[in-house]
C-alpha cells in the first residue's frame, strides 16, 4: 500500500484548536470530495438539555484512550482510516499534546497509523506561556480543578509542567520539553511546529489549510468550496462569567438562589460592570515577566530548531507598569482571590 499523510493535529489547548475542529467537521463532505478524510472516531457524544443528541467536534475520546493508556479507540480509528481509502486523513484533539508525558503511547499511536500505510504527520500550535496559563487555570475551574492562582504560577515556573491533582492531565509549558518526545517518535520532517499569535479570527484557518496543503500537496491543486459558519468557538470568559463559574464549582447549592445582577452586586461591589463583561484578566505583570525569564531560552531554541516564534519572548512585549491593564488586574486578581477563599476556605 502506498503512503499517505495522516495528519494529527495535536494542539495545544487554548490555540483555536475547537474552531479548527468545528470548521473541519463542518466541511468533512467537501474534504471528503477532494480525498480527505475527517476521522470520525472518539468523537464525545453530547446530549443537550432538549435530548438531542450530537458529538464534539474533535476525537477526544481517542487521545483519552491514549492517555489512559488504552488502545480500543485507535484500533476503531485504524479500521476507519482502512475503510475510508481516502488519501490523506485528518484527526484533532489538543489532548494528544498529553502525550508528549507518555512517550510509550505515542510509538503505539504511530505503529498503529503506519501499519495501514499512513505516514504520520504532527501539527502543534504554541501561544505564549503567560496567556497559555492563565487560560488553562480558568479551563481547570470549567472542570471542577480549583487551585490558588498564586500556587499554580509557582508550579508552572518551577517545574515548566502543571499536573493537576487526581488526573493524567500533564500540561507542558516547557515547549522543548514538549516537542522532543514527539519529534524522536514521529520523525523531525513529519513535525510542524506553529506559532499561536493570530492577528485575523480567521488567521488560524489559513494557518492549518497551508499545514494540510504542504503535507497533502494534491489538495492545494483543488478547488475546495469550504465554509466558515463560526470563526469562533469556546470563547474566553468575561471576569463576571469567571466569578460565577467559580462560585457555581465551590458552592453549587447556594448558586440556585442568585441571578446575575445580585451576584455581582454582593461579590463584586468594587468591580465597574465594563471591567466585570470584559475579558478576565488574573496574571500580574510581573508574574508575565517572570514567565518571559523563565521560557526565554527555550522559546528561542523553539523557534531556532522549528522555526516557531513563540510571541511575547522580551520584556519589552509586555506593557508598561503604568498601562490601565495592570490595574484591571490587580483590581480582578484581588477581587477573585477573595472570593476564592471565602466559598473555600483555602489560603491564597
Amino acid at each position: 500500500m502506498s503512503e499517505r499523510p495522516c495528519l494529527l493535529h495535536v494542539g495545544t489547548h487554548k490555540t483555536g484548536t475547537t474552531s479548527i475542529q468545528v470548521f473541519l467537521q463542518e466541511n468533512a463532505p467537501a474534504f471528503a470530495a477532494a480525498g480527505v478524510r475527517i476521522a470520525q472516531t472518539g468523537r464525545f457524544k453530547l446530549v443537550s438539555t432538549t435530548g438531542a443528541v450530537g458529538a464534539t467536534p474533535g476525537n477526544h475520546e481517542l487521545a483519552w484512550d491514549l492517555v489512559a493508556d488504552e488502545t480500543a479507540k485507535l484500533a476503531e480509528l485504524v479500521q476507519e482510516l482502512r475503510e475510508s481509502g481516502s488519501r490523506s486523513a485528518i484527526v484533532s484533539s489538543e489532548d494528544f499534546s498529553l502525550l508528549y508525558a507518555r512517550p510509550a503511547m505515542l510509538e503505539t499511536l504511530a505503529e498503529h497509523v503506519r501499519d495501514i500505510g499512513y505516514v504520520p504527520k504532527i501539527a502543534v500550535y504554541l501561544r505564549a506561556q503567560a496567556a497559555y496559563a492563565e487560560s488553562m487555570y480558568v479551563e481547570r475551574i470549567k472542570h471542577g480543578h480549583v487551585k490558588p492562582i498564586a500556587a499554580y504560577v509557582r508550579t508552572i515556573l518551577e517545574e515548566g509542567r502543571y499536573l493537576p491533582e487526581g488526573t493524567r492531565q500533564d500540561i507542558a509549558f516547557s515547549y522543548v520539553r514538549l516537542i522532543e518526545p514527539f519529534e524522536r517518535v514521529f520523525g523531525p520532517a513529519n513535525l510542524f511546529v506553529r506559532a499561536y499569535a493570530p492577528k485575523e479570527q480567521t488567521d488560524i484557518f489559513r494557518d492549518f489549510l497551508e499545514v494540510l496543503s504542504t503535507v497533502d500537496p494534491p489538495i492545494a491543486r483543488q478547488e475546495l468550496k469550504l465554509v466558515l459558519s463560526r470563526p469562533r468557538e469556546n470563547e474566553s470568559l468575561s471576569f463576571g462569567q469567571l466569578l460565577w463559574t467559580l462560585f457555581v464549582t465551590l458552592q453549587p447549592d447556594a448558586a440556585t438562589a442568585y441571578d446575575g445582577a445580585r451576584f455581582l452586586q454582593e461579590f463584586a461591589p468594587d468591580v465597574p460592570l465594563e471591567l466585570a463583561s470584559a475579558r478576565f484578566a488574573l496574571l500580574q505583570r510581573e508574574e508575565h515577566l517572570a514567565f518571559l525569564e523563565r521560557f526565554a531560552s527555550e522559546n528561542a531554541r523553539v523557534a531556532r530548531e522549528y522555526g516557531a516564534a513563540v510571541p511575547f519572548t522580551v520584556a519589552a512585549d509586555v506593557a508598561p507598569a503604568e498601562h490601565p491593564v495592570w490595574e484591571k488586574a490587580r483590581l480582578e486578581r484581588a477581587v477573585f482571590d477573595r472570593c476564592l477563599q471565602a466559598w473555600s476556605g483555602a489560603a491564597v
